[in-house]
């Protein structure tokens, strides 16, 4: 497990970090982080590693600067991510340091004395440590999901990774609306190991998102939503999908799905926040429709529209989407695409007539309404 440089950047500590040289370099892999410090004066063999950071004081190099050179091209030449040097003897280094780690992309920063070195190492230990534990349990997850498993294996799952609880359970899933950023996946990690919130019991990425735990006997929106603000979770940018609640650890593997679903079904309405509860006919839906069967059915009713488009320069397609988005309403679709009523009615009669179904007046519509809601929840990423 690994984080580069400039998502180091993103700790609370590496704040303090000003870059001097090798901006270039911000990409490469930490996977490791450890002290330099009589090597300045007699770098040993293998001493650092390839993706590793080294920090220093400079000590070894405070009575003769030309001393950082010589460690700083070992350190290169051993493929170490980059040199932070906290401020006690020297607050800027020699140019020739300077060129050489923009010459070879290699990044040197210094920081004030006030930060202690312990601390740099730590915060980045338990990121690492934190990182493979949500990767550890995202694969777990995706066991779960995606084999046979019995009843006791997903209680030994759940106690892994959520524990023993209490309480009665939710599981949250959150999912960025745009695309989630590798600064947000180490944000919200971080916060929630240093910020304990007594009902989140976990948070670990899983797809383009992450998992929540959620444990508590008195739920309340209010508290939710505070619990989530102070993770530094900005509710605006994300869409919530959350499970029922659940007494029983065997219920795991459902729990996980209700929650990924119902996040899919408010990405698609793009609403913050929808309860499994208030999934509607998706939970029809939502199961399958990933499956072969399913694509076929769907590619029967929306194949034929398309290419009707394509030969005639229309754009029925289009308009069969607003028209099921607006659950069938003529009026509202025409207002949505600004044209006339009766325009809309026309559109609507040849898809009919395209699907050979002049005379199925409710079918047409379910099975229109079907076919799409398929093809969206294809479309969305998870």
């Amino acid at each position: 497990m690994y984080i580069t440089v400039r998502k180091a950047l993103q700790l609370k500590r590496f704040k303090e970090f000003k870059l001097l040289c090798g901006e270039r370099g911000l990409d490469r892999k930490i996977e490791k982080i450890s002290l330099l410090d009589h090597e300045i004066v007699d770098p040993l063999p293998k001493q650092f590693f390839r993706n590793e950071f080294a920090l220093s004081s400079l000590l070894g190099a405070k009575s003769d600067s030309k001393l950082i050179l010589k460690s700083v091209k070992y350190l290169n030449e051993s493929g170490v991510s980059g040199l932070g040097v906290k401020n006690v003897y020297y607050d800027i280094l020699p140019d020739e340091v300077i060129s050489y780690g923009n010459e070879n992309n290699f990044p040197i920063f210094i920081f004030d004395n006030s930060v202690f070195f312990e601390d740099i190492i730590t915060d980045v230990r338990d990121v690492l440590r934190d990182l493979e534990k949500s990767a550890a349990f995202e694969d777990r997850i995706n066991h779960i999901l995606n084999t046979s498993v019995s009843e006791d294996e997903i209680s030994d799952y759940f106690y892994q990774i959520i524990g023993f609880l209490k309480k009665p359970y939710q599981l949250i899933y959150f999912k960025e609306k745009e695309n989630l950023q590798e600064r947000d996946i180490l944000s919200i990690i971080e916060r929630f190991r240093n910020e304990k919130i007594e009902s989140i019991k976990s948070i670990f990425k899983f797809g383009s998102g992450f998992i929540m735990a959620y444990s508590t006997d008195n739920y309340r929106d209010a508290l939710f939503k505070a619990d989530l603000a102070y993770l530094n979770i900005n509710l605006e940018n994300y869409c919530f999908g959350r499970s029922l609640f659940f007494q029983k650890s065997s219920d795991f593997k459902l729990a996980v799905r209700q929650s990924i679903w119902s996040a899919r079904i408010a990405e698609l309405r793009k609403v913050e926040f929808i309860d499994y509860n208030d999934v509607g006919i998706y939970k029809l839906i939502i199961p399958y429709a990933d499956t072969e069967i399913y694509r076929e059915y769907m590619s029967e009713i929306i194949e034929p529209i398309k290419n009707y488009d394509k030969k005639h320069g229309t754009e029925l397609l289009s308009t069969a989407k607003i028209f099921v988005e607006n659950e069938g309403h003529i009026v509202e679709t025409a207002r949505a695409l600004h044209q006339h009523n009766n325009t809309i009615r026309y559109r609507i009669a040849k898809i009919k007539e395209i699907l050979g179904m002049e005379n199925f007046e409710g079918q047409f519509y379910e099975h229109l309404s079907l076919a799409f809601r398929i093809n969206k929840l294809r479309d969305a990423k998870f």
